[in-house]
């Protein structure tokens, strides 16, 4: 199975709230674990510089293990939340944000890192499902826009243009 055929096998929002609980759990830790993936990069290259192949899995391990936690926690207790007080709301997205900042505190073991990064996952997840059930866009898609200069800029793209129609000579 390819990466592609994985991201679209599991999406978390291919089935309804409230079924198919493992593939819920995966599609939220894909994220997780690239988000995770991409810190990993950054401490790895930037930061701890390592120099062993078991340093360098280390540091992946570090940011990609409780990322990809925090994702599947999300993923259980909305899923619970939702079967138990069957109602499809944002509140069970609050108590997957709440779930998955007690992963956060386990791995941080910091009280402010894990008070507002909790209320900040939960403002964010209330939103997105408010955005899916009232049909607003909460990310715009990036590439969904339009280049006001080119990619690649030639001689006369990069001359300055100034308000009156001057260049600069």
């Amino acid at each position: 199975m390819s990466l592609l055929e994985f991201f679209q096998k599991f999406d978390y929002y291919a089935k309804p709230e409230g079924h198919a609980p493992l593939d819920k759990m995966v599609g939220a830790s894909k994220y997780g674990l690239l988000t995770g993936f991409g810190f990993g990069i950054h401490d790895v290259f930037l930061h701890s510089k390592t120099r062993t192949v078991m340093d360098t899995v280390r540091c992946f391990g570090y940011w990609m293990v409780p990322m990809g936690g925090m994702g599947a926690a999300f993923a259980s207790t909305t899923y619970i939340a939702t079967n138990l007080r069957g109602k499809d709301d944002p509140l069970n997205y609050v108590f997957g944000a709440i779930s998955a900042g007690g992963v956060l505190q386990a791995w941080q073991k910091c009280g402010l890192t894990t008070l507002y990064g909790t209320i900040l996952l939960s403002i964010f997840a209330a939103a997105k499902k408010d955005s899916i059930q009232s049909g607003w866009t909460f990310w715009g898609d990036p590439f969904d826009c339009e280049w006001d200069a080119p990619v690649i800029q030639t001689a006369s793209a990069r001359e300055k243009k100034y308000e009156r129609g001057w260049t600069k000579e």
